[in-house]
């Protein structure tokens, strides 16, 4: 987007917020318009720029979770991932009902071999939000990791009954498949590898149909 049309886009939503946040103070509608600032940067790809307005967004709303979550996310793809965590960490505290902190949280866990913190986290995000099928998948993950292969399959499988994306779907087959590989079960291995394939096939021949009417 051009440097112009996105002052634009940015002013325009700054005037949208200013009139539509009008039970909240001058500084927490500030915050606002700073953490939206903060999320375009960090769309573009400057997450140093991001955390900078997060940050003047916090000082202005210290209850402000959205702002600490996102300003998560950005040190998160520095590669700052205790950053990351206190920042979740502190979402969870001010919104003890923020799924998507637990499993974020959970997810930065897994990233850094932490098994068990991050199958506690995504246990909090599934009781919070059980139809979300990529916490199954996650917490699927983190007990592969830990060799409870029966647990594994039991996440998949809550997993890929809630999944309605055929992409997604034909991930979660091949994950299951792994899982089963690791008990011998190569029948069963088999088909779940012959479904995510089945699941690829068809996606690709929607992409086909759709780009060659």
């Amino acid at each position: 987007m051009h440097k112009s049309s996105s002052f634009i886009v940015i002013w325009l939503v700054s005037l949208f917020l200013l009139s539509w946040c009008n039970n909240l103070s001058n500084n927490q509608k500030e915050a606002r318009i700073l953490d939206f600032g903060g999320t375009h940067k960090a769309d573009s790809g400057d997450y140093t720029g991001a955390i900078q307005d997060y940050e003047n967004a916090i000082t202005l709303d210290s209850t402000y979770s959205t702002a600490y979550f996102d300003r998560g996310e950005a040190r998160l793809k520095l590669g700052d991932h205790t950053g990351a965590i206190q920042d979740y960490s502190r979402v969870i505290e001010l919104d003890p009902t923020y799924a998507t902190a637990y499993s974020a949280r959970g997810i930065t866990k897994l990233g850094l071999e932490d098994y068990q913190g991050a199958i506690q986290d995504f246990n909090n995000a599934i009781q919070l939000n059980g139809k979300e099928s990529s916490y199954y998948l996650a917490r699927g993950e983190s007990k592969y990791n830990l060799k409870d292969y029966t647990g594994a399959i039991q996440d998949y499988d809550n997993a890929i009954q809630l999944e309605k994306n055929p992409q997604y779907a034909a991930v979660l087959y091949s994950s299951r498949g792994q899982v089963k590989i690791e008990l011998k079960n190569i029948i069963s291995w088999c088909k779940d590898l012959k479904r995510s394939l089945d699941l690829w096939y068809q996606l690709a021949g929607n992409i086909i149909k759709e780009l060659c009417r």
